[in-house]
């Protein structure tokens, strides 16, 4: 397997941390960090989440879909010069005379 296809594979709701950071939880907190100063919470993510995590609607049961090609967008062999330009080689600029 190739490295991307083992990141995928290891992609899982069961090693997944999910972190929201927002002002409106503040004076909700029960923990600190110890170095900034940073008060914080660690709560578990409830089952009913994690269920709908691992079984989530089809994409087309919510209407979404991948657009139609465009065929106005070039092709990579379309992007490539065909024809080589010679370029000059740099020449070193001096305020001094």
């Amino acid at each position: 397997l190739t490295a991307l296809s083992q990141l995928i594979d290891n992609l899982s709701v069961n090693n997944a941390i999910v972190t929201i950071v927002s002002k409106d939880f503040q004076g909700q907190t029960d923990k600190t960090d110890q170095w900034y100063g940073t008060n914080y919470s660690v709560e578990p993510i409830p089952s009913s989440v994690i269920y709908s995590w691992e079984n989530p609607p089809t994409a087309k049961s919510l209407g979404i879909a991948f657009p139609k090609p465009n065929k106005f967008i070039p092709s990579e062999k379309g992007l490539k010069v065909k024809i080589p330009v010679p370029i000059k080689p740099p020449q070193a600029l001096s305020f001094e005379e």
